[in-house]
């Protein structure tokens, strides 16, 4: 099951700075696939 949303580093036009922003997930399309990453500290 799909989250509804996540946060995302991103990138909104050329020469700007990475935000990390909250955005909706899509259903990953045909030949396309979603990766979600996770941070464990020790």
């Amino acid at each position: 099951m799909l989250p509804k949303t996540m946060r995302a580093a991103v990138i909104r036009e050329f020469g700007s700075l990475l935000k990390i922003e909250e955005v909706e997930v899509n259903r990953p399309g045909r030949n396309e696939i979603l990766i979600c990453l996770f941070l464990i500290r020790y």
